[in-house]
């Protein structure tokens, strides 16, 4: 399974200094440290800022070898940097590994006072994806957005799922506001996620759609998961909600 965590500042840095933690309910965040759960490997980066030109991941284990350089990064604020490629990192064939308890702090060097967002995504390992065709549904949610915060709100589908049990393998957040987009599963600790998309034009990130990172948790068809938001401003946010899922089971338990 994995799970996706964050850092935000919005402070010029000549040189490389910390960013601030984003605080978040399912693991523990102190100051600028993230402690690293149980899913423990550094599956993805994403990293990018007004006038960001460097970055890294730090931790004790880390500095065994070397911290974590990211390269490239971002070089413009969000949302500007669309329609730009991506600069998204995805380390699933080769994590590294960081050890459970330990502080994981991301720096970076940003020429101005702009908004810099450095996205991680840990896990412990890729779930297979179980029997079935992938098809593809929508939902909406509403919440008010807080600025560099995750902000949770209920899915609610444009049409109804039939009876059974269905497994998540992709999503895709459209809002102009939304950073990053995740799922709180009813009985799952972790809280899988995709980068937000500016508008229904805006290309996705493939590797968050249609099976390609397994299956990110399974649900009853009335027990959805919420959606965590992280926003890039204060206000109200209505985001649409792309979801590829697989039925894994039709009909009541």
């Amino acid at each position: 399974m994995f799970s996706l965590v964050g850092f935000y500042d919005a402070t010029a840095h000549a040189a490389l200094a910390e960013v601030d933690a984003i605080p978040d309910p399912h693991v523990r965040v102190a100051g600028n440290d993230i402690y690293v759960p149980s899913w423990n490997k550094i599956m993805a980066v994403f990293a990018t800022g007004g006038a960001m030109t460097e970055c890294r991941l730090q931790s004790p284990s880390l500095r065994r070898l070397s911290n974590q350089r990211i390269a490239p990064v971002g070089d413009a604020a969000w949302p500007a940097m669309f329609p730009t490629p991506m600069v998204f990192h995805d380390y699933r064939k080769n994590p590294r590994t960081l050890d459970i308890a330990e502080a994981l702090n991301a720096f970076a060097v940003n020429g101005g006072a702009t908004a810099e967002w450095v996205l991680v995504w840990l896990m412990d390992k890729v779930e297979a994806l179980p029997a079935g065709e992938i098809f593809t549904t929508q939902g909406t949610t509403a919440v008010t957005g807080v600025l560099a915060n995750w902000v949770n709100g209920a899915l609610t589908f444009t049409e109804t799922l039939p009876a059974g049990r269905y497994a998540l393998v992709g999503m895709r957040s459209e809002d102009t506001a939304v950073v990053a987009a995740r799922c709180v599963f009813p009985d799952i600790a972790t809280r899988p996620g995709c980068l937000g998309q500016y508008d229904a034009d805006t290309p996705d990130e493939r590797l968050f759609r249609q099976g390609e990172w397994g299956n990110w948790g399974e649900f009853e068809h009335d027990a959805p998961p919420t959606i965590d938001h992280l926003c890039n401003a204060n206000g109200a946010v209505t985001p649409e909600i792309i979801m590829d899922l697989i039925q894994v089971r039709a009909g009541r338990k």
